[in-house]
């Protein structure tokens, strides 16, 4: 590891007083507002789709809601955060490409995740086993949110060369699993022009990687981490428990830049803003400096983009 030099002594309780970049950055309104009109517009049509259990209107809603708030993406109880983590930031910079996406699906039973017109994107096409699913259902036993199904569990199966994509996941969940390179394959097929893929599933990345990832997201990048979900556990003693293999199993997008400090000459990672599950968290969950070598024990590195 990298002697952390840039960084000083001293840290912050509270993560309210730190003043790094924090958020996607600039929203276009005017997108947004074609996004918008795109909704409307689908919602005026009416009649029924090709997705046999899901339904207009509550796509017409679920989009909404979306494009009022790009970090309200809900992935339910599925393993679709390496799907959900990529559509949030996707949907944030290309609005109305994400409204026509989700349409498009609904209507026609196929559609394209891309970007500008200049890009030709990659072909979405759902399986007949898909479209005769039902939505996932939520955490709390509730119905997935059929904008959010339309999208991330059709653009899953998309990235997935083996299995057909439904509310069944399959054995260890199998169906949904995201690689990094898949996660590199969907920065790449929806037109990000500048793509680095640091991420390994099974081997801790260290400091160096983690700084390189903060580099990138305060220089304007999307960057999505790999890591063990302990880190988002309430425990204490569940986040610093040792392991005699350490692996990663979940997805986050980065939402505010990574600061380490020393305090008592020991390395910490202050308090920081993610992307996961279905809002935004802090790592760790108590608001409270985090040490270093804790924190890389569950990273396992990143997959960034840039338009």
């Amino acid at each position: 590891m990298a002697n952390p030099t840039k960084y000083d002594t001293g840290w912050f309780t509270d993560a309210d007083e730190l003043t790094e970049q924090i958020g996607l950055g600039y929203r276009d309104p005017a997108q947004v507002q074609a996004a918008t009109r795109l909704v409307d517009a689908f919602a005026r049509r009416g009649g029924s789709g090709v997705f046999t259990k899901l339904e207009r209107a509550k796509i017409a809603a679920g989009l909404k809601k979306r494009l009022a708030d790009f970090n309200s993406f809900n992935q339910g109880d599925t393993w679709l955060c390496g799907i959900a983590t990529f559509i949030r930031v996707w949907a944030h910079d290309f609005p109305a490409q994400y409204v026509q996406l989700a349409t498009d699906l609904y209507e026609k039973g196929e559609g394209r995740l891309a970007n500008q017109p200049k890009y030709a994107g990659k072909a979405i096409k759902p399986s007949q086993a898909l479209r005769d699913s039902p939505p996932g259902k939520l955490s709390n036993g509730k119905e997935f949110d059929h904008a959010d199904w339309i999208v991330l569990a059709s653009v899953r199966e998309a990235f997935n060369n083996v299995f057909d994509y439904t509310a069944n996941e399959g054995i260890f969940r199998i169906k949904a699993w995201n690689f990094p390179r898949d996660v590199e394959g969907e920065f790449k097929a929806a037109g990000y022009q500048k793509i680095v893929n640091k991420a390994d599933g099974l081997k801790c990345q260290g400091y160096d990687n983690l700084m390189a990832a903060t580099r990138l997201y305060e220089s304007g990048w999307r960057v999505i981490l790999l890591i063990n979900s302990r880190l988002l556990s309430r425990d204490k003693k569940a986040v610093g428990a040792s392991a005699l293999v350490y692996h990663s199993n979940h997805w986050v997008g980065l939402n505010q830049a990574i600061t380490i400090s020393t305090f008592n000459g020991q390395n910490r990672v202050l308090p920081f803003s993610v992307y996961s599950w279905d809002g935004l968290y802090t790592v760790p969950r108590w608001n409270e400096p985090l040490p270093l070598t804790t924190f890389i024990n569950s990273y396992f590195g990143f997959v960034a983009g840039h338009v």
